[in-house]
């Protein structure tokens, strides 16, 4: 199990990438542009690429939304006292794990058993 001082640890790395993964979201829906035509452009080249960039970055901002997601149930794991506890089996997450991806919620065998 992680000690306090570990949990405190990956609370500050938590916090911290969570508050960059919001801002990293923002300044991409800042910058999406519409999907519907527009009348200055006449060259479809122009408006598929207009499109499918703000396809990716539309993508881009779902995963980086998930991650929040997950990093949000850690933060929630860490108040509530389970963090650290596998979600699948109850067994402990090694350091080795949070180390590397510190809002996972499983352990090394569970993980590799999905």
């Amino acid at each position: 199990m992680p000690t306090k001082e570990d949990i405190k640890k990956y609370q500050k790395q938590l916090e911290e990438a969570r508050t960059h993964l919001l801002s990293e979201i923002v300044e991409i829906e800042k910058g999406g542009k519409p999907i519907n035509p527009r009348p200055d452009v006449e060259d479809i080249e122009d408006l598929a690429n207009d499109a499918e960039e703000t396809g990716n970055a539309m993508s881009v901002a779902f995963e980086l939304k998930e991650r929040v997601g997950a990093i949000d149930a850690a933060l929630n794991r860490i108040a509530s006292g389970t963090y650290g506890v596998c979600k699948n089996c109850g067994g402990e997450i090694s350091k080795k794990v949070l180390n590397i991806v510190p809002e996972s919620g499983l352990c090394e065998n569970c993980k590799k058993s999905l």
